[in-house]
């Protein structure tokens, strides 16, 4: 792929554009309802025109595992990875590793609970940094109808960093209107 930025120099001197190279291989399965699920691993390059940037590359990991002990819960395992570009002067972007665990438990033909935590390492190109981020979760749907659900969550996360400006902690919750067709 490419990436084209409208400006061809930023405001930090640097010619973002790029050309974005990717190469997975994987497998699935299907077990039928109680076990499925598919990985895939690969390489990912981004090239900057810049050559003050160095390359954003790295080994990637996807994948999901699900597992259903009994009808109504399901359990999950993932494992994704993500390259992000910067925008800091000379900076070409970071690498992020992240595994996730959930479950989800239907309580009733409507109204569904669900949990998850996730820990992810985000890893800067041209830097010391690196970001820990750990994060849990746990929530509710109530369908109301075919095309619309309530939704419910309240979590947690913290981060540690080796830029101690980054460090922090929050706790959020969230009520939603969820409109699907």
């Amino acid at each position: 792929g490419m990436r084209e930025h409208e400006e061809q120099i930023d405001r930090n001197g640097n010619a973002r554009d790029s050309q974005v190279y990717a190469f997975q291989a994987g497998l699935n399965f299907d077990r039928g309802e109680k076990l499925n699920g598919e990985i895939a691993i690969g390489y990912s390059s981004e090239e900057f025109e810049d050559g003050a940037l160095n390359d954003l590359a790295g080994f990637t990991v996807d994948g999901v595992l699900n597992w259903s002990p009994h009808r109504g819960t399901t359990f999950s395992a993932i494992a994704q990875t993500a390259f992000s570009p910067s925008t800091i002067v000379d900076e070409a972007g970071s690498g992020t590793y992240a595994g996730i665990f959930q479950v989800q438990r239907d309580v009733r033909p409507n109204l569904s609970l669900n949990a998850r935590v996730l820990a992810s390492i985000r890893d800067y190109d041209q830097s010391v940094r690196e970001d820990r981020l750990l994060q849990g979760q746990i929530g509710a749907e109530w369908r109301l109808n075919r095309t619309a659900s309530l939704v419910a969550s309240i979590g947690h996360e913290t981060q540690e960093s080796t830029d101690l400006f980054s460090n922090y902690d929050s706790t959020s919750a969230q009520i939603g209107l969820k409109l699907q067709r």
